[in-house]
């Protein structure tokens, strides 16, 4: 069962398809703490990562099926591949050439679930921002930062821990008796000379 609240009223002249088709959008994706989904779309290139979250002791999944079923009418099959531990799925796809932004459903399918329907916008890979000098990508630009982390030494903390030998400190030895002797010389002296002029 899923519940979906409307902030203000729904107009008396929407029509009633469009209110079904919206309430279909909203209560689509009733297990939103099953899964972590990630997309990265890249020109007309879209990675997805998706981690099946076992909480509350439901089985880890072991299959997984999606697909995008854009406004249009098209479904794009997205073929979902087991990667690393159990539960984490990946896979990648090539868009059709979008001129405008595209609006549709993202949907996930697990054995013994309901499918879960994502509304998702997919922008247009081949326009450019108002800088003119990027494309317009939405999600983490994971070339770039591979690209600065390998340059700069840093790490990609969602893929590897840190290394604890480059980020511990050094134990060296310190030696201050030298130190401790030239102080201890130094008030020696100066008691002698107060003793001195004492006397």
């Amino acid at each position: 069962m899923a519940t979906a609240v409307f902030l203000g009223p729904v107009p008396e002249a929407a029509p009633a398809d469009e209110v079904a088709a919206l309430l279909d959008r909203l209560v689509g994706w009733n297990a939103q703490d099953r899964y972590d989904i990630r997309l990265r779309q890249t020109g007309n290139r879209l990675g997805v990562d998706v981690v099946v979250l076992a909480g509350g002791g439901a089985p880890t999944a072991t299959g997984l099926s999606g697909s995008f079923r854009l406004d249009d009418g098209r479904t794009l099959g997205l073929a979902l591949r087991p990667v690393g531990p159990p539960g984490r799925f990946r896979a990648e796809l090539t868009l059709p050439a979008l001129q405008r932004a595209a609006a549709g459903r993202f949907v996930l399918e697990e054995a013994g679930r309901p499918p879960q329907v994502i509304p998702i916008d997919l922008a247009p890979g081949a326009t450019r921002g108002p800088g003119g000098g990027e494309t317009f990508d939405f999600g983490v630009d994971a070339v770039v930062l591979e690209t600065i982390a390998a340059r700069s030494g840093g790490v990609d903390l969602a893929r590897t821990a840190p290394a604890t030998d480059r980020i511990a400190a050094r134990d060296r030895d310190v030696y201050f008796h030298s130190w401790m002797i030239s102080l201890a010389v130094t008030f020696l002296a100066a008691a002698l000379w107060i003793s001195g002029r004492k006397g």
